[in-house]
């Protein structure tokens, strides 16, 4: 006779709640977030998230990492998708049909309200040299596969891009022309730096 697997307990469930307490966040912004609300999306009561996190801050930090590693899993996953163009290529076409469909980008604007906390400002702003390592990784490849010459630099490019995405991420959410606007002008960006029809 199998008997069921024994219920997860404390840190053993971080994982599964911390796509959930992202979720809140990006729905109620940091200051609106409640502890019983993100309890509540768990299915828990706040003492079980007390066991895992000391306090809202702690989730809410948790979950600017969350963005990274949501965002890095959804783009290897693109680009092993397809192997006849570059990492960089791969990306932005992944960008063009998802940019934006998690909503998780509004933690980052939710978190920019909290910069005078030096922990979430440190956070942010290592959110965003992961991201730009990343890019200006699948940039350099990109370029030396292709020989292109710029007078930009990996590095330059690579926080145009970022800047593009966040700019396609407040367009989105201001409701800033159609989807189909803002792809193709992703699309003009991303043929102007990288030569990426």
């Amino acid at each position: 006779m199998s008997h069921p697997p024994p219920k997860k307990r404390g840190t053993a469930r971080k994982p599964d709640f911390l796509p959930l307490i992202a979720d809140v966040f990006a729905e109620c912004g940091y200051r609106r977030a409640t502890t019983a609300t993100l309890a509540k999306r768990c299915g828990v009561r706040e003492n079980e998230l007390y066991r895992i996190w000391p306090n809202k801050k702690s989730m809410f930090l948790d979950a600017i990492g969350f963005i990274f590693e949501s965002v890095a899993s959804s783009w290897a996953e693109s680009i092993e998708q397809k192997t006849d163009i570059t990492a960089a290529q791969q990306l932005i076409d992944s960008q063009l049909h998802h940019r934006g469909d998690s909503r998780l980008h509004r933690i980052i604007f939710s978190g920019l309200n909290e910069v005078d906390d030096p922990d979430i400002c440190r956070a942010l702003r290592d959110l965003y040299l992961n991201f730009h390592k990343m890019i200006s990784d699948y940039v350099r490849k990109h370029r030396q596969q292709h020989q292109l010459q710029s007078s930009l630099s990996d590095d330059t490019i690579s926080w145009m891009m970022i800047g593009i995405g966040s700019i396609f991420d407040i367009q989105q959410e201001l409701g800033q022309g159609t989807l189909d606007q803002r792809r193709k002008q992703l699309g003009q960006a991303a043929n102007a730096t990288l030569n990426i029809r």
